[in-house]
């Protein structure tokens, strides 16, 4: 399955095969990690200060992101991982990245990437010496998303922040409002 990287299998003796450390990173996955890299880079270039930046993604996308946030320097404002996973073995490259905050979601039916791997990812953050990690399983969600997780993420991003998103309804007004906190 190729996406941000080249998935072989997604059985499951496959996906704890991986989890043991007897698999190789995905190919792929430090070129997907390096073009993340070079946005964030523009991005700085822009006047968007690191510690303004969030970076976050679904599955494939997560696990990039989750990899990206671990080598990134200097450090990132947060991530998001939302139905993914991280195999052993990472490592974090800034211990300022040690004080910034998860938000991990998955669901407890996803046929897809199996709960087992979203416990994993939280475990192996605690092991790298991660403290403010947000983990939520929701009930019934499939490989996908649903209005709790969409709140959930809402509050990680801006109300935990001092931002009200009172009376937000179109997602313009959401970008606009986003944008108007990272440039502060």
């Amino acid at each position: 399955m190729p996406g941000w990287f080249d998935i072989v299998s997604l059985e499951r003796s496959a996906l704890e095969e991986g989890l043991k450390g007897n698999a190789p990173q995905p190919e792929g996955l430090r070129e997907s990690v390096d073009y993340i890299h070079e946005l964030i880079r523009k991005e700085v270039e822009a006047g968007i200060p690191e510690d303004r930046i969030v970076v976050g993604g679904f599955s494939q996308g997560g696990k990039v992101a989750l990899c990206t946030m671990l080598d990134h320097v200097p450090a990132l404002a947060g991530c998001v991982g939302l139905s993914t996973w991280l195999q052993p073995g990472v490592s974090v490259r800034s211990e300022q990245t040690l004080q910034r905050p998860f938000f991990l979601a998955h669901g407890s039916a996803d046929p897809l990437l199996p709960p087992f791997l979203a416990q994993h990812t939280y475990d192996e953050l605690h092991r790298l010496g991660f403290k403010e990690i947000e983990f939520k399983i929701y009930p019934g969600m499939e490989h996908s998303s649903c209005y709790e997780e969409l709140k959930d993420l809402e509050k990680f991003l801006l109300r935990s922040r001092g931002v009200s998103t009172v009376g937000v309804y179109e997602k313009s007004d959401l970008v606009n409002l986003a944008l108007a906190y990272v440039s502060e």
